[in-house]
This record gives structure tokens, sequence and C-alpha cells, in this order.
């Protein structure tokens, strides 16, 4: 009895071996087509920094606010950058889409402000606002998170409305030149020293290139109106909706997100 019983223990030891072989043989097969959530762990949440890192990157933050002030925003966005690499608090990466503002790169700024939100901070919604601002002109113009400066239709100078107002300009000018020289052929023809002559055909000459000088005065002066007044409100025109952009676009007037011994602020604080 004692051998049959050694016997069935071996038999299914074995085949138990057997069995977890297959199992592993399998999973090794199977896991270049499961799905990453189970072919992966989970991501360990980021460790807090050291003391060390959070004096260091305290000194980088004042640097950076001091260069921010100064509004060399090169140096303030190299400083807001080496405190965010040392203690990763998601709230400099609004300093730094500030920063990217103030640049004028708007694609660094819509990067730095998505994965700020990412953190689901208390201000979502005006980072959202704002976003919806600036996240269609990037994508419209091409740009890439390398920061690429986008632009806007009435960015751009209105060089037709200009070359008109110049244009009209110079036509009044000319205006004034033939004005000039009218004037100055009727004195010649009303000049004293002819009084008491003939009117001889120099006279008439002189009268009839007054009246023609007199003529394209008039129209010059009427041509150069009209053109300096339409280039002039085009380029009014112009100034207009790019003074309407600016409101449109313009982020939310807060001051940066204050940096303390235990991090970063949740919210803002003041007003530029």
């Amino acid at each position: 009895m004692a051998d049959l019983n050694t016997q069935r223990e071996s038999l299914a030891k074995g085949r138990f071996s057997q069995g977890l072989a297959l199992g592993l043989a399998l999973q090794l097969m199977a896991a270049p087509f499961l799905p990453a959530a189970w072919a992966q762990e989970p991501a360990k949440p980021t460790a807090r920094p050291t003391e060390l890192e959070q004096k260091t990157a305290q000194q980088h933050y004042q640097a950076g606010v001091m260069f921010f002030q100064a509004e060399n925003w090169n140096a303030a966005r190299a400083e807001f950058e080496a405190a965010y690499q040392l203690t990763k608090y998601p709230d400099l990466l609004y300093n730094l889409a500030k920063i990217a503002e103030k640049q004028g790169r708007t694609a660094d700024e819509v990067r730095y402000l998505e994965e700020y939100l990412a953190s689901k901070p208390q201000d979502s919604e005006t980072v959202r606002a704002r976003l919806a601002v600036i996240r269609p002109g990037v994508q419209a113009a091409g740009t890439t998170a390398e920061g690429t400066t986008t632009g806007s239709p009435a960015s751009s100078l209105p060089w037709p409305a200009i070359g008109i107002a110049a244009g009209g300009v110079a036509f009044l000018i000319i205006g004034i030149a033939c004005g000039g020289a009218a004037l100055d052929a009727a004195s010649t023809v009303a000049s004293p020293s002819n009084n008491g002559k003939p009117f001889n055909a120099d006279l008439f000459a002189t009268q009839e290139r007054g009246k023609q000088l007199s003529a394209a005065a008039i129209a010059f002066d009427v041509m150069g109106g009209l053109a300096l007044a339409a280039g002039g409100g085009w380029i009014g025109y112009w100034f207009y909706q790019r003074q309407q952009q600016k409101k449109l676009a313009a982020p939310p007037k807060t001051a940066l997100v204050p940096f303390g011994p235990g991090g970063p602020g949740v919210g803002v604080v003041g007003s530029f």
C-alpha cells in the first residue's frame, strides 16, 4: 500500500510540473499580444524631492522670478526648467507657460499648459479657456512643440494699405507742386511789368499753362486725398483687428505661482 501511495504522489507531482511548464510556456508565447496594462507593471509614483533638491530648486525659482521681473525671458525659463527638473512640481509648468507666452513661443506654451492641466489644478477652466484660444493657431500653422512662433492674419503689416497711403501722399505732393507752378504762371501773367503791354503769344501760352497746371493740381489733390483716406482707413482697421485679437488671446493677468517651503502653492496670487 505504501508503494502504491508513493507511486501516486510521484505521478501527481509529475503532472503538476508538466502543467506549470506548459502554463509558463503559453504565457511567454502570449506576452507580446497582451495589453500593455497586463504586460507591464503600473508606473510607480515619482519620489518626493530631497531636502537638498528642494533647497536648490528654491534658489532656481527665486532667480527665475528676478529674471522674469527683469523681462529676461531666456534666463527665467532656464531657471524655472531647472527647478522643475529637480522637483517635478506641476505648478512650475504654469510659470514656464507664462514665459513661453512672453517669448511668443506659442507651441511651447501649449505643451506646458497641457502638462500642467494633466495635474488637475484648481484653475483648470482658465487653462482650458487659454488653450482653446491658442491651440487652433498652433495646429493651423503646423508648428511643433519645439517652440515655433505662430502668427495670425492680423500680425503681418498691411503692405497694400501702406502702398495706397504712400501713393496718396505722393499724389498730394505732385498736386501741391502743380498748384505752385500754376500760381507762378498766374503771377507772371498778372505782373505789373506787363501792364500796358499787348497780350502777346508768350503771355497767352503762360496763361494756358497755368490753367492746365491748376487743373492737374486739383486732380492730383483729389486722387491723393482719396488714396490717403483709403489707405489710412485700411491701416486703422488693421490696428483695430490687432487690438481685438490681443484682447481675445491675452492670458489671465496673474502672477507667478508661489514656491513655498512645502512646494509651489496650488493657486495663483496677485496680478501684474
